[in-house]
């Protein structure tokens, strides 16, 4: 009798090998490569000190039980999450995977993976349902990862509700806003505040004008080119009005909103079809984001990651 694997079960199981590959090194990182590390591990050791998840105390509690149970966690989050963005583009084609992948890597990879692991699983979560439309759970799993996606869970149903009708959509989300502005003061988004955070809000930044220019982009000449396409579109709108209303109170909340933000919407260009004038676009904006992203993350006088931690991990023979 022979045996026959199918392809998507073998882009399952590629995808996870690769995962699981790239997960190791992300669980054995050095404690000083990236900021938040301490901060995951007072939240692993200390589950109360810090506002977390459902689903982050539950994977805290499997793993209190084992030694390094912490190394564990870290390795369980970044399986899940890099699984969900790699799964996520089985059905584009190898040029649209290549540009992702270099995009990703380089400009995201750092920020979520190695920083905010949560956001990054969350993120992942939901980039797999907008992708491939199926498995409804997924967005209110993504909300249970990390509560902030809950501004983009909401728009991409009150969107749906109201029939993809853009311009009510548009208007409703005003309404939302400034509704959330109201609220937010009594849930525990609360110790964002402003005078609890020094987050710096600049509402004329070139990533908002970059964003801006996008949306006006796909509007008008890509919208209806797929679902992806037309979705980012519009929860770029929503995190728009949500930064533009809240960011002046919780800069911290709609800094990160905008993060998520130019991820979805960066993606929407690189899934397009290659046509000439696409592929040129793609071109035109990925190199400069990526490189800009490469200086911020590695190189820059800030950067996130500590390159000389880096270049020490490298040079342990950990590979």
């Amino acid at each position: 009798m022979s045996f026959i694997v199918s392809k998507r079960n073998i882009c399952i199981i590629n995808t996870l090998l690769l995962s699981l590959f790239v997960s190791y090194f992300v669980a054995i990182r050095p404690e000083d490569l990236a900021p938040d590390y301490h901060i995951y591990l007072t939240m692993y050791e200390n589950p109360d000190a810090r506002l977390s998840e459902l689903t982050f105390l539950f994977f805290q509690n499997i793993y209190t039980s084992f030694d390094n149970g912490f190394y564990y966690l870290l390795f369980t989050y970044a399986v899940l999450s890099i699984f969900t963005k790699i799964y996520a583009l089985k059905d584009q084609n190898s040029i649209n995977v290549i540009i992702f992948s270099f995009f990703y890597i380089i400009s995201f990879f750092p920020l979520w993976e190695l920083t905010q692991i949560r956001i990054s699983l969350s993120v992942g979560l939901f980039f797999i349902f907008l992708m491939n439309n199926k498995w409804r759970i997924l967005p209110v799993l993504s909300i249970l990862f990390h509560y902030s996606m809950v501004f983009f869970v909401i728009p991409y149903y009150f969107y749906l509700i109201l029939k993809r009708n853009i311009f009510y959509y548009i208007f409703s989300m005003i309404f939302i806003c400034f509704l959330t502005l109201l609220v937010i003061k009594y849930t525990p988004y609360a110790v964002y505040d402003v005078l609890e955070n020094q987050a710096e809000y600049n509402i004329f930044s070139i990533k908002n004008l970059l964003i801006l220019l996008i949306i006006c982009y796909n509007y008008k000449y890509s919208y209806f080119d797929s679902r992806y396409v037309e979705i980012a579109t519009i929860l770029a709108i929503s995190s728009c009005l949500f930064y533009f209303i809240l960011g002046s109170s919780y800069p911290t909340i709609v800094i990160r909103l905008m993060d998520i933000n130019l991820f979805l919407i960066i993606s929407s260009i690189i899934f397009l079809p290659n046509s000439y004038q696409n592929l040129i676009l793609k071109i035109v904006l990925v190199v400069p984001i990526t490189i800009f992203y490469f200086y911020m993350n590695f190189i820059g006088e800030s950067s996130l990651i500590n390159t000389e931690v880096l270049i020490d991990f490298f040079k342990s023979g950990v590979f």
